[in-house]
C-alpha cells in the first residue's frame, strides 16, 4: 500500500506541474493591450512610460524565469523609438498633434468610422470618457520576446503582441481660420426678408469641444461692433444677421476626415452650419426714383450696392480664448424676373418628404462616381441650367460655389459657358474618397445652387509592402528591411533585387522563430474604411501549394508563399490578419551548406493581382560540433644532435571543418615534453629547447594535444605564421584541456635522434712501444693496438689505421 500511495501521490504531482505549465505559457503567448499619453510638442526624448514595469508585462515575467527579455517595435514609425532591452518607450522628435493626427486636407461628405485597425500601425481619433474632450490615440504594436526556462521546460522561447495605444493630449494652439481672406457674396435685390445664404464655416485643428470653435458672431466692420445689438449703423438700420446651427455628431454629420499612413482619422467635434440672413429688403438703385414703373417692395427698403462686415469665430480655449476672423463682402445684384434651375438626373427628394421653406436656399445634389487615377482634364459631369428668360439663357455663366474649399479648388475646374466640370489633378482613393463640389449658376442678376457629390471609386493600384524583422537575434544593420523604403539598386550576390539577411544557428530543431513578416495594402487599408464590418470567423493558419494565409473564411488575408521548403508562415497570434512568424521546418548543417536563399512572394486580392518579392538571405551560423583531425596519424621525424636551441623540428597540422572561432585551434605538448620542446600554440611548431646527444638518448616521444574554439585575439604575442618563435604564454595549459570547453584531441610525436660524426677515435694507450727482430720475417705480428669510437652508427664508429711511420 505505501508503495501504490507513493506512486500516485508522485503521478498526482506530475500531472498539476504540467497544467500549470500549460497555463503559464498561455499567458506568455498572450495579446496584451495598454494606453499610455503625451502631450503634444513635448521635446525629444520624453519618456512616455517604461513596458517592463507595466502590467501585466512585469506579471509574466517575475513569473517567467527569463535569461533575456527584450522589446522590439513592430511598427513603422519616426515618432517614437524602443530601448529594447530596458522597455522605455520615448518620443523621438516633437509631436505636432494636428500634423499626426491631420484634417486640414479633409474631405467634408458621410462616412463611416473603420470597425479596427488594418495593420501595425494605426491612427484614430475617439471621444474619450471626459466630458468636452477628443482624443488623437496612436497604435502602435511591440513584441516582447523572452528567453528561460521554466520549472519543467528548459531554454524555451516565449513571445507577446503588446497592442500599445498612445494619446496624443491636445493644447489650445491654433485659433480658427478661413481659407479665403474675403468670402464674397452676390445678393440679388428685393431678396425676400428671412432669405438665408450659406456661409464656410472655419476650420480648427485643434480637437475637443474647449479647444476648437465654439461660437460665431457678425461684426459691423466700419463701426466695429456686433450685429444684432440695439446700436444703430450708418445704414440707420441692421440689414443683416448671422444664423448658426449645431450639428450633433449622432445625426449624418460632416466629420473632418483624412488618411495618414494609410488609415483613416477621424475627429468629432462641434460643427456648426451658417447662413447670412436677410432682415431688410435691399434695393440695387440708388434713387427711390428709379422704381418707378416696377413693383412695389418694402416701403424700408435699404438702396446699397455693397456692404462689408466682418465674420468672427471663436473657440473655447481656457484661459485665453482665440478668435479669427474673415471679411464678407456683399454686393447687392440686379435683378430680372426668373432664376436659372439647374436640370438634375434624378430627384433628390423622397417621397414623402416635405420641401424647405421658400425663404431658403437650398442647393439640389447630384451624386456621381469617378475612378481613381483618372486623367487630368477629364470631363466628369456637364451641370446644365434652363432660364424662363430665353435671352438670359445665353448669358448663364458656371462656377464653384463660394462655400467651395481650397482642395476642392484645387481638384476641379469648371468651364463657365459649358458648364463641364473636370479634373484639375488625378484623384487618389487612398488620399481622399469623396468631395463635395458645390456649384453655382448666374444669369447675371440671380443665381442657383447645386452641390455635386464626387464618389472616388478606388482601383488595385498598390502592391503589398514587406517588412521582415528579426526576432532573438543580435541587432544588425542588414537585417531589418521594408520593401515600401528600400532603394531598388541594392542587390545581393544571390541576384535579387531587394532581400534582407536572417541568422539561424545550425541543427536547431524544426519550429524555430526567426523573423517577424507583416505584409500591409494600401489599397486593402483605404477600402475597407468605408467597408461593412466583416462577420467574426475564427482564423486559422492554413498551408496550400506553398501559401501562408488565413483560411477561406476571412476575405481579408494577403497571399503570401515561400520558395524554400525548410522555411514556413504561421499567424503572429490568434486572430492575426497579414502578421506572420517565419519558422523553420527542418534543421540546418552549415558544414554542408553555410547559407541559404529564398524568395518570399505575396500576392493581394486586386483583379488582376499585385505582388511583391522579397528575398530571404539566411545566414547558418555555427555551433562547435566537430573535433580536429591530425593530418598525418602517424608524425614521425628526424632530427640531427647537437643543432643549437630554438631549431625547428616538425610542424604539427590539425584542421577542424567547423567555422571562425570554432575552428581556430591550439596546440599544446604534455608537461613531461616541455623541458626538451616547446609548441607554438597557434601555428603548430614544434622547436628545440636544447642540443641532444644522439649518444646519450636516441629519440623522444611526444605527447600533442590540440584543442579548438581557440581565441587568438586574446595572445597577441604569437602570430599563427611563425615558422620558428619564442612564446612566453600559452592559450592555456596542459593540465586544463579538459576544463576549457571545447573538443581537445591526443597524438603522439617521435623525434628520432640523428647520429652525427662527433666524436673521434680514442686509442686504449696513449703511448704504445714495440720491437721486432731485423730478421723477422714478413707478416709476422709484433704487437696489437687498441682504438675506440664513440659515435652510435657503424657509419660514424668505424675505425680505419692508417700507418704513418718514420725509419731511424
Amino acid at each position: 500500500m505505501n508503495y501504490l500511495g507513493r506512486n500516485l501521490e508522485s503521478l498526482i504531482s506530475h500531472i498539476f506541474q504540467l497544467v500549470v505549465v500549460q497555463l503559464l505559457f498561455g499567458k506568455l503567448h498572450a495579446q496584451f493591450n495598454l494606453e499610455l499619453s503625451v502631450t503634444e510638442e513635448s521635446p525629444p526624448n520624453t519618456l512616455i512610460g517604461n513596458l517592463h514595469n507595466l502590467s501585466p508585462v512585469k506579471g509574466l515575467t517575475e513569473s517567467y524565469s527569463t535569461t533575456s527579455s527584450t522589446f522590439q517595435l513592430l511598427s513603422q514609425t519616426t515618432l517614437f523609438w524602443l530601448n529594447d532591452t530596458s522597455g522605455e518607450l520615448f518620443t523621438r522628435v516633437p509631436i505636432d498633434r494636428e500634423s499626426v493626427c491631420s484634417e486640414t486636407h479633409s474631405t467634408l461628405g458621410r462616412i463611416n468610422k473603420p470597425e479596427k485597425p488594418l495593420s501595425s500601425l494605426s491612427f484614430e481619433t475617439r471621444l474619450s470618457d471626459f466630458p468636452d474632450e477628443s482624443v488623437c490615440r496612436i497604435q502602435l504594436q511591440v513584441l516582447h520576446f523572452t528567453q528561460g526556462s521554466l520549472s519543467t521546460q528548459e531554454d524555451s522561447q516565449s513571445h507577446r503582441v503588446i497592442i500599445l495605444g498612445i494619446t496624443i493630449l491636445d493644447i489650445n494652439d491654433n485659433p480658427p481660420s478661413w481659407y479665403e481672406n474675403a468670402i464674397h457674396i452676390s445678393i440679388p435685390e428685393h431678396s425676400p426678408i428671412g432669405s438665408r445664404f450659406p456661409l464656410p464655416a472655419a476650420f480648427d485643428p485643434d480637437c475637443g469641444l474647449m479647444n476648437t470653435t465654439v461660437s460665431y458672431s457678425l461684426w459691423d466692420s466700419a463701426n466695429r461692433r456686433e450685429l444684432g445689438t440695439e446700436y444703430t449703423s450708418q445704414y440707420d438700420h441692421d440689414a443683416f444677421q448671422l444664423d448658426t446651427e449645431t450639428i450633433p455628431n449622432s445625426n449624418s454629420a460632416e466629420y473632418g476626415h483624412a488618411l495618414w499612413n494609410g488609415h483613416s482619422v477621424m475627429c468629432t467635434r462641434r460643427s456648426f452650419k451658417l447662413w447670412l440672413r436677410i432682415v431688410r429688403d435691399l434695393d440695387y438703385d440708388v434713387t427711390p426714383n428709379l422704381l418707378t414703373g416696377r413693383r412695389n417692395y418694402h416701403s424700408g427698403s435699404l438702396h446699397m450696392r455693397q456692404f462689408q462686415l466682418q465674420l468672427r469665430a471663436t473657440d473655447g480655449g481656457q484661459p485665453v480664448a482665440l478668435t479669427g476672423t474673415v471679411v464678407l463682402n456683399i454686393n447687392v445684384t440686379d435683378i430680372n424676373d426668373h432664376e436659372p434651375v439647374f436640370k438634375l438626373r434624378r430627384s433628390k427628394q423622397k417621397e414623402g418628404e416635405s420641401k424647405p421653406p421658400t425663404n431658403q436656399v437650398q442647393p439640389e445634389e447630384e451624386v456621381i462616381q469617378v475612378e481613381e487615377n483618372s486623367s487630368v482634364g477629364r470631363i466628369i459631369y456637364t451641370a446644365q441650367a434652363t432660364d424662363v428668360d430665353e435671352l438670359d439663357n445665353s448669358r448663364l455663366s458656371y462656377s464653384l460655389g463660394t462655400s467651395a474649399s481650397s482642395l476642392v479648388r484645387s481638384m476641379f475646374e469648371i468651364n463657365a459657358k459649358s458648364g463641364e466640370v473636370s479634373l484639375h489633378q488625378s484623384p487618389d482613393f487612398e488620399q481622399y474618397k469623396s468631395f463635395s463640389v458645390p456649384l453655382t449658376v448666374t444669369d447675371g442678376k440671380h443665381r442657383a445652387s447645386l452641390n455635386l457629390l464626387v464618389l472616388i471609386i478606388n482601383q488595385n493600384d498598390h502592391q503589398p509592402v514587406i517588412t521582415v524583422q528579426p526576432v532573438g537575434q543580435p541587432r544588425r544593420e542588414d537585417n531589418n528591411f521594408s520593401t515600401q523604403k528600400s532603394p531598388s539598386s541594392v542587390k545581393t550576390h544571390f541576384g535579387h533585387p531587394k532581400s534582407v539577411k536572417l541568422y539561424i544557428t545550425e541543427h536547431e530543431p524544426p519550429g524555430r522563430f526567426i523573423a517577424t513578416v507583416t505584409v500591409t495594402d494600401v489599397d486593402d487599408a483605404a477600402s475597407q474604411d468605408n467597408a461593412p464590418a466583416l462577420k467574426s470567423h475564427s482564423q486559422t493558419s492554413t498551408y496550400q501549394g506553398g501559401y501562408a494565409y488565413l483560411s477561406k473564411d476571412t476575405d481579408s488575408a494577403i497571399r503570401c508563399q515561400i520558395s524554400h521548403t525548410g522555411f514556413g508562415l504561421s499567424p503572429l497570434f490568434e486572430g492575426a490578419v497579414n502578421q506572420y512568424k517565419l519558422l523553420t521546418k527542418t534543421t540546418f548543417d552549415r558544414e554542408q551548406q553555410s547559407e541559404q536563399f529564398a524568395t518570399l512572394t505575396c500576392f493581394d486580392r486586386g483583379q488582376p493581382p499585385l505582388s511583391t518579392q522579397l528575398g530571404l538571405h539566411i545566414l547558418i551560423e555555427d555551433i562547435n560540433d566537430h573535433v580536429p583531425v591530425f593530418k598525418h596519424n602517424r608524425m614521425v621525424v628526424d632530427f640531427k644532435e647537437n643543432e643549437p636551441v630554438g631549431t625547428k623540428v616538425y610542424v604539427v597540422e590539425a584542421t577542424d571543418p567547423d567555422w571562425g572561432l570554432n575552428a581556430q585551434l591550439g596546440f599544446n605538448l604534455a608537461p613531461e615534453d616541455t623541458n626538451d620542446f616547446i609548441i607554438d600554440p597557434i601555428s603548430g611548431v614544434v622547436t628545440s629547447l636544447r642540443s641532444f646527444d644522439r649518444e646519450q638518448q636516441s629519440h623522444f616521444n611526444l605527447t600533442v594535444f590540440v584543442k579548438d574554439h581557440v581565441d587568438y585575439t586574446k595572445h597577441t604575442n604569437v602570430s599563427p605564421y611563425h615558422n620558428s618563435v619564442t612564446v612566453t604564454s600559452a592559450p592555456y595549459q596542459s593540465e586544463d584541456l579538459n576544463n576549457i570547453g571545447g573538443h581537445v584531441i591526443k597524438g603522439n610525436l617521435i623525434v628520432h635522434i640523428q647520429d652525427v660524426n662527433d666524436c673521434p677515435p680514442v686509442f686504449a694507450n696513449s703511448l704504445y712501444q714495440l720491437s721486432v727482430s731485423e730478421d723477422a720475417k714478413i707478416n709476422l705480428l709484433i704487437g696489437q693496438i687498441k682504438a675506440n669510437d664513440s659515435d652510435a652508427t657503424e657509419t660514424n664508429n668505424q675505425v680505419s689505421w692508417p700507418l704513418d711511420y718514420e725509419v731511424e
